[in-house]
């Protein structure tokens, strides 16, 4: 008898421009999402919603049982520069940053986390990137508040 594999995982990813240079005009931004959607169901990830803001990208992806966490932000995050880059979507030459994020995300909470992502434009109107996170790091104990 055959033996099943039940594997679900979720993750919120993120990841900013490189020194967070807000670059990503609303074209550039509209295009890079669709981009994302598209690559990602290539690659067979399944991407269930995506943000990209002038300095920086969120998504909520289930991440694919044979695949780690590091070649899921190799594949996103490199050919999302190449295509930048080769289409000329922005004036300069576009990277993004080095730093990668990614936090596990239960079912129960996927609604939660795909609120967050859709609701970007508004949170960013009170904190920067960096704030915003220094705050999830600080959130999920990645990262101590100085005292």
């Amino acid at each position: 008898m055959a033996k099943k594999s039940h594997i679900r995982c979720w993750l919120h990813i993120l990841w900013g421009t490189k020194n967070h240079e807000k670059i990503l005009t609303e074209k550039a931004r509209l295009k890079l999402s669709t981009y994302f959607y598209n690559y990602a169901r290539e690659k067979g990830i399944h991407m269930k919603i995506n943000h990209v803001s002038p300095d920086h990208f969120h998504a909520l992806v289930e991440l694919p049982p044979k695949m780690t966490i590091e070649e899921l932000f190799h594949l996103l995050k490199g050919s999302s520069s190449h295509w930048v880059n080769q289409n000329d979507i922005i004036p300069q030459k576009f990277a993004w940053d080095s730093e990668n994020t990614a936090f596990s995300v239960s079912h129960s909470k996927l609604k939660t986390v795909e609120n967050f992502i859709a609701k970007q434009e508004q949170f960013h109107w009170k904190m920067t990137f960096r704030q915003e996170l220094d705050l999830l790091l600080q959130k999920h104990e990645l990262l101590r508040l100085k005292t």
